[in-house]
């Protein structure tokens, strides 16, 4: 095992002179890490004190080798500035030793990106640019708005394409702002390799994914950041007959990415996703209801077994004012064997809190939904032999009115054995659903019809009484709890107007005992009014 540094401005030849992080003399660069390979167990130091790892075309850093059974490879961001490594795919177009900014002769306040002795910067099409984190507004060139960008050539003044940018402040150069055009793809790329550790470092700006793991098994990741990115934070996948084995995603953020925060996609067998937090992701309010905090989907004839999800908070996903239908919190997507859904917590959502499609034999117990946008907990078409219990569900459909708290249906009848069978929920709470939202709809087969679906048990649920019509039955609406229950089948619930505040269950909705949570964050009403 040898430990080797890397350094954004580090000059080692090589990895055998990158003994230290201390100085850049003796610290590898970008160039020379993506040059050279590792023997299992080696660990990779990456500094923040030499500046932001940037790379401007394809991965920034494409990991070259794997470890072994037993002997992972460690990346390891070194935090020693208090911050964790950023590797970045934006251009600083605000690095005074790099580039400059001079005025079009075009438009109004309009300046042009060039390199800072003059001629070609050599940028691509960003597609997105970031003023100080925050994504800027793409105009048209020649009448650019105050603020906004533009990429091109205008008026073929110059003999190249490039970022424009209007500000009315003045010179770019002289305001104190940071612009970041992107241009890779990737920021940590792993392609058919396998027995890899990520520990404490950041992905940012990147065109398609931050981190991407495909066609490879043991993955840690612990303490990452994806962020800012214009496709998904994190992003596995197979892409061929092979699976993906044991990975674990923990403790982690994934968060102001456009697409979702996290996706998992194909047979991910032994997947564990635990403890980590994915907010205000899929903020281009396209994408479809799929798209949100975490993704985790298979095609129709692949199952991904053994996953478990646990621990996680994601909320405000999906852009505010853009449809309902776009952004999650989690939609979990055919799932096999051994699933396992537990203490999370999903809230203030643009769309659903927790969506489960296509899925059979998962456990979904002690999570909390509140304060979606749509539903807060749905299970939706082809989904058999799942077990929902202890879950609280309150004050959803907080845009879209005619949802509800708990949502178990679908569209029935999509084919041959298509059924929505031998589901158990039990013991869940809901309440405060608003005006024109139920506290349960149950349909698609969920209601028991012999046809799209059978032997669904409802047992043990409270669902609380309100002004209006708040249970929903095979189309049908119900006043009342009680009235609910008697023109269900296969339902004996508990039922009462006032339901209590709290699961029942004497086991706690425990969110909040991940020291890597910051309390400031902690919602009002979960943590005080109903004491959960």
């Amino acid at each position: 095992m040898t430990i080797y540094y890397m350094r954004a401005d580090g000059t080692a030849a090589n990895k055998a002179a990158a003994t230290s992080a201390s100085d850049a003399t003796t610290a590898m660069d970008l160039s020379v890490h993506n040059g050279e390979t590792f023997l299992a167990g080696d660990i990779i130091v990456l500094s923040s004190i030499g500046g932001v790892f940037r790379g401007l075309s394809g991965a920034v850093i494409p990991l070259p080798s794997s470890g072994s059974s037993g002997n992972r490879i460690r990346y390891i961001g070194d935090d020693t500035q208090n911050d964790k490594p950023i590797v970045s795919g934006a251009a600083d177009l605000t690095d005074t030793a790099t580039y400059r900014w001079t005025e079009s002769a075009s438009g109004t306040n309009e300046y042009y990106c060039e390199l800072l002795a003059g001629g070609n910067p050599s940028l691509s099409d960003p597609v997105y640019l970031w003023i100080d984190k925050a994504r800027a507004t793409e105009g048209t060139l020649g009448s650019l708005a105050d603020e906004e960008w533009a990429y091109g050539n205008s008026g073929a003044e110059l003999g190249y394409n490039t970022v424009y940018y209007r500000s009315d402040q003045g010179d770019p150069d002289t305001l104190d702002i940071l612009i970041e055009a992107i241009q890779a793809n990737s920021a940590m790329n792993v392609n058919f390799k396998s027995y890899l550790e990520f520990i404490d470092i950041e992905a940012q700006m990147c065109k398609i994914n931050g981190w991407v793991v495909g066609n490879g098994d043991n993955f840690l990741f612990e303490r990452v950041r994806g962020a800012y990115i214009s496709g998904n934070g994190l992003l596995l996948f197979d892409s061929t007959a092979a699976t993906i084995e044991d990975a674990t995603v923990k403790d982690s953020e994934f968060d102001w990415n456009l697409d979702a925060g996290m996706t998992s996609l194909e047979e991910n067998h032994n997947l564990s996703i635990l403890g980590n937090e994915f907010h205000h992701n899929t903020l281009l309010g396209t994408g479809g209801g799929n798209i949100g905090g975490l993704h985790v989907k298979c095609d129709d004839d692949k199952r991904a077994d053994n996953v478990l999800i646990t621990g996680n908070r994601s909320w405000a996903n999906g852009e505010s004012g853009v449809a309902a239908t776009v952004g999650n919190g989690m939609y979990i997507d055919t799932m096999g064997t051994g699933c396992l859904i537990t203490d999370n917590r999903c809230w203030s959502n643009n769309a659903i809190g927790c969506v489960l499609e296509w899925t059979d034999g998962a456990i979904v117990d002690y999570n909390l939904y509140h304060d979606n946008g749509e539903h807060g907990l749905s299970l939706w078409r082809r989904s058999n032999s799942n077990q929902f219990l202890y879950n609280t569900s309150y004050a959803n459909g907080q845009i879209v009115t005619f949802k509800a708290n708990f949502f178990f249906g679908g569209p029935g009848g999509e084919g041959p054995g298509e059924t929505m069978s031998d589901n158990v929920i039990k013991y869940n709470v809901s309440f405060d659903a608003p005006t024109n939202v139920n506290e349960v709809t149950v349909n698609g087969g969920m209601e028991n019809d012999g046809t799209d679906g059978d032997n669904n048990v409802y047992d043990s649920n409270v669902f609380a009484d309100g002004v209006g019509n708040k249970h929903g039955w095979d189309g049908t609406p119900y006043a009342s709890a009680a009235a609910w229950q008697a023109a269900a089948t296969g339902v004996t619930n508990t039922v009462g107007s006032t339901p209590i505040r709290s699961n029942l269950t004497s086991r706690r909705h425990n969110m909040l005992r991940h020291s890597h949570l910051n309390p400031a964050r902690r919602h009002k009403r979960f943590t005080s009014a109903h004491n959960v």
